[in-house]
């Protein structure tokens, strides 16, 4: 194949839920493969299929993260701040499905 099609991402960023986050960020990927999408809405998915896959989808601009560190993350935010797990995985899922909802343009449309 000619085009290469590369990874999108965009930027959470946790001062938007409390500024007390300074300047820390999650990287979200945008366009993950149809495969992946389809194992977030698996029900019978274990806690840590769910980890899993917020890693995956978590390790993009050079940022990775692994399952363990994503189940650190959300445990950390279910004992001090159980909004924010919610908020996090949240804007994962508005981001993806905004990024997936895009209005279709042509070159010409940008001239």
């Amino acid at each position: 194949m000619k085009l290469t099609i590369p990874n999108i991402s965009a930027v959470i960023r946790l001062a938007d839920y409390a500024p007390e986050f300074g300047e820390a960020v999650i990287h979200v990927w945008l366009n993950p493969t149809r495969a992946l999408l389809s194992n977030a809405s698996d029900r019978e998915r274990s806690a840590e299929d769910v980890y899993q896959w917020y890693a995956a989808i978590w390790s993009v601009e050079g940022d990775t993260w692994t399952a363990a560190e994503v189940q650190e993350f959300a445990e950390a935010a279910f004992e001090r701040d159980p909004q924010l797990w919610a908020w996090v995985t949240n804007e994962t899922a508005r981001l993806i499905v905004e990024h997936r909802k895009k209005k279709p343009t042509t070159s010409s449309d940008r001239e």
